[in-house]
């Protein structure tokens, strides 16, 4: 459908950036998103959202690309630095964030549509409680900017909260998409058999998600045969 793209794009965007080509991936990795949520938007059209906010992305993600690339000339050919200055750096940044919000409830908000359509309960309350978590980051993120001498006194625990809240986002986003790739599929896709995967540790991570799932549908099961029983007594 599309959310094993959506989920390696998002793990791009997060996580590989992190290192000197970090500009360069991240705009590979919503390139991917995009791809991804052109896809999913044929079967919801919620993801049409999506969709623009990751396409959208990759304006910020390009103009860092062009500041790093500058950055490398500067350093490389003494050159100077043209337009590009660390005070242009830190509005890219600023803006960056803003779009990233509209960008994951854009994400958020398509899955909770898509989980309701599918009536599968848990994937929706889940994407309602990751959007408050999303909001809480970029609440305590867009104050600790806030010129008040008692947010400067704070600045520390801020910056802590933040950083936890922001990590929290990530990890439970990531579970999030999981569980849609595992179970929202495509009609046509219901009936086959998942292949196994090269590694071991993702198929061990797929024998455990079976086993979960068969022990709720069996739980489910016998709660409403002993719910059936008690009516008929």
């Amino acid at each position: 459908m599309g959310f094993g793209l959506l989920l390696i794009g998002y793990v791009t965007v997060t996580f590989m950036t992190m290192n000197p080509l970090g500009a360069l991936i991240r705009v590979a990795g919503y390139g991917l998103i995009t791809y991804a949520s052109l896809k999913l938007k044929k079967y919801h059209s919620a993801f049409s959202y999506l969709t623009v906010m990751s396409a959208v992305m990759l304006l910020p993600a390009l103009a860092l690309l062009c500041a790093d690339g500058m950055q490398y000339l500067y350093d490389l050919m003494v050159i100077d630095r043209l337009w590009i200055n660390e005070t242009h750096a830190m509005i890219i940044g600023y803006v960056d964030q803003g779009l990233s919000f509209l960008f994951q409830s854009a994400m958020l908000f398509g899955i909770w549509c898509i989980a309701k359509e599918t009536e599968i309960k848990k994937i929706s309350n889940n994407a309602i409680r990751n959007f408050i978590f999303v909001c809480f980051y970029y609440f305590v993120y867009a104050i600790s900017f806030l010129p008040f001498q008692g947010i400067r006194d704070t600045q520390l625990e801020l910056g802590v909260i933040a950083w936890v809240s922001y990590l929290a986002c990530l990890l439970l986003n990531l579970l999030l998409l999981f569980s849609c790739y595992a179970r929202i599929c495509d009609e046509s896709d219901e009936d086959m058999a998942r292949a196994p995967s090269k590694f071991a540790w993702l198929n061990r991570l797929w024998a455990e998600f079976d086993r979960r799932e068969e022990k709720a549908m069996r739980e489910s099961a016998e709660y409403r045969k002993d719910k059936q029983r008690k009516r008929r007594k």
